[in-house]
């Protein structure tokens, strides 16, 4: 996989550190088992009956960490911190599709791109993190609509007509999508691909869902240049919004995520070719957010999920040199956060992804009923890990950090009994689940600068009685846990089904050897 230079968000978002504050509650540990209680802190919420023993929020190396066990947790939702850098960038780059956070990127669109069989264009994020974009296979003769989760995983076509499926976005509030074919006529169509229409009798260039669902934006000739428009999703009141440009070229409107204001680039093919802002209605004066210097143009903007900031491609003397960001403020400098590769490849077509919405991981439409205990981690602004810890009975529940030395995080889960354990290390990203049967006691370790999970590992029955601790050994830039362990889960896969005496662990918290 080709590595890009990839340029720190820092500069648009500036750095920030979760913190570890003391969270609120009512009766914490003074309360009979009958009542319900709510305990908030940084990023969750979470309900539950009886004693919290011990309820422990606090900070290491910028990994702000919170237990809470000892209770029955029948809710707790996770409303990860609305910051950039718990967001995606996507945008097209050699003919695949990459996406970034502060200081790491990925190839989105998986091997098959890599390979060669689908070309991408286009991509747009939904409210839960999956993009969707244009391609064709080869053999095929019109392009369709792909969908993949942000990480690429999960890559499925789900158009097949013969119409060519160009330039989707999504529209949050029914799961449907909005594209236009060669001829510029607009369609919707489900997210699965079925109840394709056409948006009444509407035409265009670059159709693009508001967030609220109500309005449909896109461009198309009017007077020999091209405009803004915007209809209804039915493809009504068709509405000139690019008022304050009449006379020249507008194209790529993006929406505000408040609905309330719409970007496009401007020019007139020499003095102006920057990033224009325009109320949504048409009625105010537009604005120009960027304006750069003769040979220079600015291009397919998109709105950061804060409305804060634009993200647009940037061209210089006919190359696309990189991905650049601005405040949204008139005549703002531009900051570049992606920029070209060594091999001269050039990156367009930025898409943000939206904030991650509230997600309930215990209860009501959580990924278990209810559990004894939880650890939540976020990095900076960004999500680490959640792990639920189900018992058989919740109050003996109990997590108990061991160290943190050379940057590992480990702890010591202990119940009257342990049946299974539910975690992610990835907010959009799969659950995996592991089910147990007469443990008592678990040791968990992790990374303190990721705040992942890696290690989950049950001891024996014979064992658990004595075990009070499991304080580390060190070798090297290692750490040694030896206890009698049952079973040796790292990456959710049991790597020991046969048990071991001893786990080796690096100081980033992987794991490294057992025996």
């Amino acid at each position: 996989m080709r590595r890009l230079s990839l340029l720190s968000f820092a500069a648009v978002s500036g750095a920030l550190l979760a913190g570890c504050g003391g969270g609120s509650s009512s009766g914490s540990g003074t309360s009979p088992d009958s009542a319900v209680h709510t305990v908030t802190g940084p990023g969750f919420t979470a309900t539950y009956q009886g004693k919290i023993t011990p309820a422990a929020q606090f900070d290491f190396n910028g990994v702000s960490v919170q237990l809470m066990a000892g209770a029955n947790l029948t809710q707790v939702n996770l409303m990860p911190t609305p910051q950039l850098g718990a967001t995606h960038l996507a945008f097209i780059l050699g003919n695949q599709i990459w996406g970034t956070q502060p200081g790491n990127e990925s190839q989105l669109s998986g091997d098959q791109i890599t390979n060669g069989l689908l070309l991408p264009t286009s991509p747009s994020y939904s409210h839960n993190g999956q993009i969707a974009f244009s391609g064709m296979a080869p053999g095929a003769t019109v392009p369709q609509i792909y969908l993949c989760n942000y990480d690429g995983s999960n890559l499925r076509k789900i158009t097949t007509t013969a119409v060519a499926h160009l330039e989707p976005s999504w529209n949050y509030q029914n799961n449907k999508l909005t594209f236009r074919d060669a001829s510029q006529n607009i369609y919707t169509v489900s997210s699965t691909g079925t109840s394709e229409a056409k948006v009444g009798t509407i035409t265009g260039l670059h159709p693009v869902f508001s967030p609220d669902g109500t309005k449909i934006a896109y461009s198309k000739s009017s007077g020999g240049k091209q405009q803004i428009f915007t209809a209804t999703t039915a493809g009504s009141s068709p509405t000139l919004i690019s008022t304050s440009y009449a006379t020249d070229n507008c194209n790529n409107p993006a929406w505000s995520p408040d609905s309330t204001m719409i970007a496009f680039d401007v020019s007139n093919g020499s003095s102006l070719n920057g990033i224009a802002i325009q109320d949504a209605t048409g009625k105010g004066g537009g604005y120009l957010a960027t304006n750069p210097q003769s040979g220079t143009v600015d291009t397919q903007p998109c709105f950061s999920p804060d409305s804060a900031n634009l993200a647009f491609a940037r061209n210089e003397s006919g190359f696309n040199v990189g991905i650049f960001a601005a405040p949204i403020a008139q005549g703002s400098t531009a900051n570049e956060i992606v920029n070209q590769t060594s091999d001269g490849s050039q990156p367009t077509s930025p898409a943000w992804s939206p904030f991650p919405a509230t997600k309930a991981f215990i209860g009501t439409g959580g990924i278990v009923p209810s559990a004894g205990g939880f650890m939540w981690t976020q990095v900076g602004d960004a999500f680490g890990t959640f792990a639920a810890f189900v018992a058989t009975t919740p109050s003996t529940c109990t997590i108990t950090p061991q160290t943190t030395s050379f940057n590992n995080a480990a702890f010591l889960v202990k119940a009257d009994a342990i049946t299974k354990v539910v975690y992610t290390n990835d907010y959009y990203g799969a659950l995996t689940g592991l089910t147990f049967t007469g443990v008592t006691q678990m040791l968990v370790t992790g990374s303190a600068l990721s705040g992942q999970i890696d290690v989950i590992a049950p001891l024996a029955v014979k064992r658990t009685a004595a075990a009070t601790s499991l304080k580390p050994s060190v070798s090297g830039t290692h750490l040694i846990y030896k206890a009698d362990f049952s079973a040796v889960y790292s990456k959710g896969k049991n790597v020991a089904p046969s048990g071991a005496s001893q786990i080796e662990v690096d100081k980033k918290g992987n794991l490294v050897s057992w025996h």
